[in-house]
């Protein structure tokens, strides 16, 4: 897909494969990813540090998060209770336990962790490994220090694999890669939330790409999604 776009730096690329070949074309993937890993190791391990200064802007998103989830999950909560089965979710790019703290710990029995910056997973831990009394919460099970990139689910092992604002933190094939195995790790009826800036096509200091919704679109269909 022919989609141009501009950097930071004010560098234009006429499409995102023209981008991808400039930016891979010394140390391949890993230079990439390790950019960005050490860009989030040096915020804050807050919501506005983990939201890029956008902190205000937490609850809001929770709030529509939730009501999302509560809608599109309805019948699949309804089916699991009947079954006596245990609902699980995972959340991919977790940063300090935010969307997992109020939306998917308040859904699921279980829900597990994805985080490659090791102090914002440990501040996760810190604020979920112990649940607080008096609140309707599911139990943070496992604390996974590994990137959406190289992130191999348990075969059939999740309800929700939730991944929010995370997809652009890898390349291309890292994505269509990533959703490819994530499907592996749904039970019958589970589902994959993708939750990204579709409006435009920029690339971000953190090492993040922020895609048209044509091109996000096209990522599902590859992935038969």
């Amino acid at each position: 897909m022919e989609e141009n776009g501009i950097d930071t730096e004010g560098q234009e690329y006429p499409s995102a494969q023209a981008f991808w070949e400039a930016e891979l074309s010394g140390e391949g993937p890993s230079a990439w990813y390790s950019k960005a890993l050490k860009y989030w190791d040096q915020q804050e391990p807050t919501y506005n540090g983990v939201l890029a200064g956008y902190g205000h802007l937490s609850r809001i998103d929770l709030i529509d998060s939730a009501a999302f989830l509560k809608r599109v999950f309805a019948q699949l909560f309804k089916e699991r209770r009947h079954e006596g089965a245990t609902t699980r979710s995972v959340d991919c790019g977790a940063g300090v336990g935010r969307v997992s703290e109020h939306v998917l710990l308040h859904a699921f029995d279980e829900v597990d962790l994805l985080e490659p910056s090791k102090p914002l997973l440990e501040e996760a831990r810190q604020r979920l490994a112990v649940p607080k009394a008096g609140e309707p919460l599911g139990k943070a099970t496992k604390f996974i220090c590994t990137g959406l990139q190289d992130f191999e689910p348990e075969a059939r092992r999740y309800d929700c694999i939730w991944l929010q604002w995370v997809i652009l933190c890898i390349t291309d094939d890292g994505v269509v890669n990533a959703l490819t195995r994530c499907k592996d790790g749904l039970r019958d009826g589970g589902y994959i939330i993708v939750r990204a800036r579709v409006h435009v096509c920029i690339f971000c200091p953190e090492n993040a790409v922020v895609c048209i919704a044509p091109i996000l679109r096209a990522f599902l269909a590859t992935c038969q999604l």
